[in-house]
């Protein structure tokens, strides 16, 4: 099975933790070609990093194209400043809408 991790790049460890693991089950795993961008950068700078990538390469577009390809999404939705189950900005849009 192809799987395309979605999440909040503030979890970028979490996810590429996860690709690992799936991996280890036989699938083809994908996150964010940026995520190697947000290793060994606090929370600070990958929230930053992340606006920038969204604004200025079109991250957000380039990884549907990844999603597109997949059989499914696996949305890692860890606590994060109190919110229970948070999401970043990938898994929380409505692609139908986007993509119309």
């Amino acid at each position: 099975m192809i799987i395309a991790i979605c999440g909040s790049m503030v979890f970028t460890d979490q996810m590429l933790e996860t690709k690992k693991e799936l991996e280890k089950m036989g699938h083809t795993a994908f996150v964010s070609g940026f995520a190697s961008e947000h290793l060994g950068k606090n929370e600070k700078e990958r929230e930053e990093l992340a606006i920038k990538q969204k604004n200025e390469r079109d991250a957000m577009m380039e990884y549907w194209e990844v999603i597109k390809k997949s059989d499914a999404i696996l949305v890692l939705n860890y606590d994060r400043r109190g919110i229970a189950n948070y999401i970043g900005g990938m898994p929380f849009l409505r692609w139908d809408l986007l993509m119309s």
